[in-house]
């Protein structure tokens, strides 16, 4: 809040929230032939947290289309999540959207 002149007028200052344009990036989740769609649901539930549906609906789209949107997030976020993927045996990369 802020108190102005009068001593009388207040204004709400709302805190900066959120991500500007070009602050945001996509990890990129691959299909391969390798990893099997449980492994992959399990490793997208324990690394992004994603609930079960979520997970299996960004397996199926990776398997069908070759790549599958992951998550949405900041670039710092994005890169530790496309390594931690990684580590796990399942390629991903980080885009700016």
């Amino acid at each position: 809040m802020s108190v102005y002149g009068d001593g009388m007028t207040v204004v709400e200052e709302k805190p900066q929230t959120g991500l500007g344009l070009d602050d945001v990036f996509q990890v990129t989740l691959w299909n391969d032939d390798v990893n099997d769609f449980l492994y992959v649901i399990d490793c997208l539930k324990k690394v992004f947290g994603h609930p079960e549906p979520i997970a299996e609906r960004i397996t199926m789209e990776a398997h069908v289309n070759g790549r599958a949107v992951a998550e949405v997030e900041d670039r710092t976020s994005a890169q530790r999540h496309a390594a931690q993927l990684g580590r796990l045996g399942l390629e991903a990369t980080v885009e700016r959207i």
